[in-house]
């Protein structure tokens, strides 16, 4: 078995970690030795830092804590970007994916009935993406048809996968959520949170 897929299979085997925007994560940090049977492994550190940052235009960012969508109306897009950096001595391979969707009122003291009547903009929300590792793109999918999950009990989409980041250098993963311009009254005075973004990397 090859030294990727073994990593593979420790990761699995391990608890899942997941990367809370902005923080600093350090993958199958463990003892340079692994005993598996009669297998002995030798395992290296992967080390990398994330940022989140938010746009208003695309353009100029600034660094962001949280997904937030809110006082939103049709059409209005959102611009993000997740910089990953791969600060370790082994290339990685890399998957950016999205966990958790809370729901809530916009304004408190607004009306709330499309709140109640169980609505999210999750539901009107389109999602596109590029990124500088393998230019793959998604244009305008709503997030409904992306969803993988349950994972942990929460729906889960995958932001970007295949991201190979040498040694010393970074790589981007642009994405936009957009409301359609569809959307109608339905969706008003309705805020969205995407709770949890897992950054997972294994050694190539």
């Amino acid at each position: 078995m090859s030294r990727k897929k073994m990593s593979l299979s420790i990761a699995a085997m391990t608890s899942a970690v997941f990367l809370f925007v902005a923080a600093t994560f350090a993958w199958l940090t463990l003892s340079d030795i692994v005993h598996l049977g009669e297998t002995t492994i030798e395992l290296e550190d992967i080390d990398a830092t994330a940022v989140l940052e938010v746009s208003t235009d695309g353009l100029t960012y600034v660094s962001a804590s949280a997904i937030a969508i809110e006082n939103a109306v049709p059409g209005d897009i959102f611009y993000y970007r997740i910089v990953i950096t791969n600060t370790g001595a082994k290339p990685i391979d890399t998957q950016v994916a999205f966990i958790g969707f809370s729901n809530a009122v916009a304004d408190v003291l607004g009306d709330d009935t499309n709140y109640q009547a169980g609505r999210s903009l999750a539901s009107v929300l389109l999602y596109s993406m590029t990124n500088t590792a393998n230019m793959t793109t998604i244009t305008d999918q709503p997030i409904a048809t992306l969803i993988g999950g349950p994972v942990n009990g929460s729906a889960l989409f995958f932001g970007a996968e295949n991201l190979d980041i040498a040694v010393g250098t970074s790589e981007t993963v642009n994405f936009t959520l957009e409301v359609a311009t569809t959307s109608g009254n339905d969706y008003q005075n309705l805020k969205l949170t995407i709770d949890t973004i897992s950054i997972q990397s294994v050694g190539n």
